[in-house]
Formats: C-alpha cells, structure tokens, sequence
C-alpha cells in the first residue's frame, strides 16, 4: 500500500520523534501530519515535502480542529 498518510499526535515526545523519522524515510506514506504542543525542528529531521506541522492545544481540542483533515492511519503518542 503507498499513498498513505499518517497522523501523529505528539511527535517531539520519546516515541514520536522516533516513529516521525520512521515515517518520514518510508514509501507508504506521501503525507505526513505531525500535531502537538510544540513541533520538530527541521534541523532535527530529514528534508521532505510530506511534512505538515502544526501546533495544537490538547486541553482545548475539539474535534472541528480536526474536521477538515482526513488520515488512513493515526499515532497518539502524545501522554
């Protein structure tokens, strides 16, 4: 299957930074979306155009911040 896209709710943590470099090197998935608190620098991560950040506030998340969106697969590693 490529093509995918892959949604990761807490990327700069322990396990997400390590899952969104393993994303980010894979063929399966030509979007990326990398939502926290904070986001990866880009000098910690490999040059790509798949990447798409942005910054949320899980306290006061709704799902209409998300309503637009749509991913074949999601990540929380966000604790």
């Amino acid at each position: 299957m490529s093509g995918q896209s892959a949604l990761i709710l807490g990327a700069t943590g322990a396990t997400g930074k390590h899952l969104l470099k393993e994303l980010i090197a894979s063929s399966h998935f030509t979007k990326i979306g990398e939502y926290g608190r904070r986001v990866t620098p880009h000098s910690q991560i490999p040059a790509t155009n798949k990447l798409e950040q942005k910054v949320v506030d899980f306290e006061t998340i709704n799902r209409t911040a998300f309503q637009n969106d749509r991913w074949d697969v999601i990540f929380i590693t966000y604790v």
